[in-house]
């Protein structure tokens, strides 16, 4: 099954809202935004329409927030260093 543009057009400011509550640089918010967006609309077909869209969206910004920041483990707990992986 799919999912149309207009209900991703829908949970767009929930995307936002939980990428900006994270990361406080707008400009690499945005980029994340745009990169899980793609990445929704390559994998429309996978979703399963008995599940909550939003929840399937976000299991996608949170797995691409692990792959992008890491938690120092220094000890300066806390401190997140970017890892940009292209």
């Amino acid at each position: 099954m799919s999912f149309s543009d207009q209900q991703l057009e829908i949970i767009q400011p929930n995307i936002e809202k939980y990428v900006n509550g994270i990361v406080f640089c707008d400009k690499d918010a945005e980029d994340i935004i745009q990169n899980v967006n793609l990445i929704l609309i390559k994998k429309r077909l996978e979703f399963n329409p008995s599940k909550k869209l939003l929840h399937w969206a976000l299991r996608f910004v949170v797995s691409k927030l692990k792959n992008i920041y890491k938690i120092k483990k220094d000890g300066t707990e806390g401190m997140l260093t970017v890892s940009y992986t292209h």
